[in-house]
């Protein structure tokens, strides 16, 4: 489920939702619909695309993709939550027995040891900085390479 299946739960349950997003999979029944939209395509499409399957049958939800956005942070009620993490399944992700013999684009180099993803988040309660977050949203809903899918 996740953060993000957390904020679809709410949005099931009238909280008005909307997501902005630099990465974009769309569901192979619409791949035509936006075959001339640029976007940011995750390497692995399936859980993007079970999460997109999602939010498209939940109301309340707006989705937006802008391709040069990058912040990650997610503003409830009077709180802004700023992170260095995807909301992805592996935002956590610790495996201390890696083994990759080659890669793609660099095919002479392996890789043994511990993969790790870790990161950190802050939470604001300022409602300054929280207003001009959500300018930013805004914004970024309002430019022209920015294109709604929800």
């Amino acid at each position: 489920q996740g953060i993000l299946g957390v904020v679809l739960k709410m949005a099931d349950k009238g909280i008005s939702v909307t997501c902005l997003s630099q990465t974009f999979a769309p569901l192979p029944q619409y791949e035509q619909k936006f075959k001339d939209v640029k976007f940011r395509s995750p390497v692995k499409t399936g859980n993007f695309q079970k999460f997109y399957a999602q939010l498209k049958n939940t109301k309340n939800v707006t989705y937006f993709i802008n391709n040069d956005i990058h912040s990650k942070y997610i503003i409830i009620d009077n709180l802004l939550i700023y992170c260095s993490y995807n909301f992805t399944p592996t935002q956590f992700i610790y495996l201390d027995d890696v083994n990759i013999p080659t890669f793609k684009n660099m095919p002479n180099v392996s890789y043994t040891g511990i993969h790790c993803e870790v990161g950190m988040h802050v939470v604001i309660k300022d409602r300054k900085i929280i207003k001009s977050f959500e300018a930013n949203v805004a914004n970024i809903k309002n430019k022209k390479q920015t294109i709604q899918v929800k």
